[in-house]
């Protein structure tokens, strides 16, 4: 009995040894911890870093919109004189141009075009058949005033049409100025803003331009 429990403590040694000096285990990893987490030990890979935020600096504060080139131009001169530099740039936009007066629901244009007989002996002189798209419509007009495209409306309902008003828009490039982060002048720029600095409509971030030759999506001198 006592040889047999010399065998079995014999070879618990040799296994030890085995582990201790012939297969060691390899170093341990260790990821240096930051200032609010715990090191990590272990052969795992770190986690995938995640996605890097927008870069700050990709990211120009754009006012406007404003007339025409030379208004950014000039807007952009008296905005130097006090400090802020700014480039014009165009950008593409749409332009609201009024209230559409319209009438419809005609299923042929011949049927469009004996209402708008109607309407023209109704007192609606400005009356016209036209597509809109797939539509057949009569259009009446398009009015900035509000007021005035209301009592085109109702002459319409007094000729037996029920009309309608709808914005009317037309894509076209807007003028605007843009300054970038690393001017670090938007926080001033956004100030006149507020304070209605000629009349500048309104202020918005996105991207900036891509970069040419002539400046960052600048526009290039007539």
């Amino acid at each position: 009995m006592r040889n047999i429990f010399l065998i079995l403590l014999l070879a618990n040694l040799l296994l030890l040894g085995w582990l201790l000096w012939v297969d060691p285990e390899p170093p341990v990893s260790v990821r240096s911890a930051g200032a609010n987490e715990l090191a990590i030990y272990g052969h795992a890979d770190p986690p995938a870093a995640s996605p890097a935020a927008d870069d700050a600096a990709s990211q120009c504060l754009y006012v406007g919109p404003v007339p025409d080139i030379n208004a950014a131009r000039q807007l952009s001169a008296s905005l130097a004189e006090r400090g802020i530099k700014v480039e014009p740039v165009a950008r593409e936009g749409r332009i609201w141009l009024g209230h559409w007066v319209q009438i419809q629901g005609f299923a042929t244009r011949e049927q469009a075009e004996s209402a708008r007989q109607r309407l023209l002996a109704g007192g609606l002189p400005d009356a016209y058949v036209m597509q809109d798209g797939p539509l057949t419509i009569i259009s009446l007009g398009v009015f900035r005033e509000q007021g005035r495209a209301e009592r085109v409306v109702e002459a319409a309902r007094r000729a037996g049409f029920e009309a309608v008003m709808r914005e009317r828009v037309r894509a076209a490039s807007e003028y605007w100025l843009a300054a970038d982060q690393a001017s670090g002048q938007q926080a001033a720029l956004r100030d006149l803003v507020a304070a209605g600095f000629d009349r500048i409509l309104r202020a918005e971030t996105a991207p900036c331009p891509p970069a040419t030759d002539s400046g960052a999506g600048s526009v290039a001198p007539d």
